[in-house]
């Protein structure tokens, strides 16, 4: 049975707002209205009894213990209702903004808001100002299960940091990370999921050397929906850009790349910067989170709402715009039929430069 850690902020012990427990609404929830500043952070353990990866409310599934200290000493719980809320959040030097919330309260009254609502900084205040839903599930929000469409590293995966390479999940908030076109810029959000493996959360494997010249330098473990650099004057003559990105996905069964038919689950974590990235994975280019209307759908709410805590670092104009072409369908299947005619890599030298975004940026405009 696998354990779950979390950070959360505590509100406080408040009467029940799910009074009828014969439905799925917190028909109370704007009980909670109001502003919060004595709030402490506390880690929250939440053992996922059936390793569905979901923490379910009490009427949708099976009570799932929490474990955490709020003050009070060790103190055990389930889950009762989960809500989300339109917010203001104060940071410890007095500054604010507006975001949206994921809070939980517990079949004792305990409430708190999920996660670490601004990575690295301190929260003085926070006020819930509107419901915005009452009836959600659990940690899996609207849609009651996580789903995979979202771009994701696993576990061991080496990142090109100032600091040298890191194992992704060794990588924090505000260290600074190799990117292709702008240098070394701060992470702002490390998030996970583990999962079972099917046919669209298997993770996809890439052999040392299989898109050519000796890349990857060692065996590369993504999501089937990670999008991969390609890079040759061939991409230049189909979308007018040297590089272009695609999943994963589009490349199984080519020599040396595989989707894993394992059965043992699989831990993957996203990487979030003010805007989409190219870095390196062992030795790849490979993208970063793209926020855009589908991938943030695919993120759990936790990673949800700390992304909505962040939007104060996200240049939200470009936020949603791909750092190159995306290769989709026939267009890859073109790519690699046009490489192997012509004896290229799918990944050649890759050009370094700012210019190139600058450009997709002008054609997208």
């Amino acid at each position: 049975m696998p354990q779950y850690n979390f950070d959360t902020i505590f509100l406080g012990n408040f009467m029940d707002v799910d009074i009828n427990e014969g439905d799925q609404d917190a028909e109370n929830a704007a009980n909670l209205l109001g502003s919060y500043t004595d709030i402490p952070k506390v880690s929250l353990t939440v053992n996922d009894v059936n390793d569905d990866g979901i923490l379910y409310d009490n009427e949708i599934g099976p009570s799932e213990a929490i474990t955490y200290d709020a003050g009070s000493g060790s103190t055990f719980s389930t889950l009762d209702s989960s809500l989300e809320y339109s917010v203001i959040v104060t940071r410890g030097d007095g500054t604010t903004y507006n975001a949206t919330a994921i809070t939980y309260q517990f079949v004792n009254g305990d409430v708190f808001v999920l996660g670490d609502i601004l990575e690295g900084e301190s929260v003085q205040a926070i006020e819930l100002v509107s419901v915005v839903k009452s009836d959600y599930g659990g940690a899996s929000a609207s849609d009651k299960s996580f789903t995979f469409d979202i771009v994701c590293l696993t576990s061991g995966t080496l990142i090109q940091t100032s600091d040298g390479q890191k194992p992704v999940e060794a990588i924090k908030p505000g260290d600074m990370v190799e990117t292709l076109t702008d240098g070394y810029q701060s992470l702002l959000m490390l998030g996970s999921q583990t999962c079972r493996p099917t046919e669209k959360t298997a993770a996809i494997t890439f052999e040392h050397g299989s898109l050519g010249n000796g890349l990857p330098v060692r065996t590369l473990r993504v999501s089937p929906q990670h999008r991969i650099l390609m890079s040759s004057p061939i991409a230049r003559r189909m979308v007018g850009s040297d590089n272009a990105l695609t999943a994963a996905k589009n490349l199984v069964d080519l020599p040396g790349i595989k989707r894993e038919e394992t059965q043992d689950t699989v831990t993957y974590w996203h990487m979030l910067f003010s805007r989409h990235q190219v870095i390196r994975a062992n030795g790849v280019w490979v993208e970063s989170l793209l926020i855009a209307p589908m991938s943030l759908k695919a993120l759990p709410a936790i990673s949800r709402m700390k992304i909505s805590g962040l939007r104060h670092a996200l240049d939200t104009e470009r936020m949603g715009e791909p750092v190159f072409p995306i290769l989709k369908g026939a267009q890859i299947k073109n790519y690699v039929r046009r490489s192997a005619l012509n004896s290229k890599p799918l990944v050649g030298p890759v050009k370094n430069s700012s210019a190139e975004r600058v450009t997709q940026r002008t054609r997208a405009a």
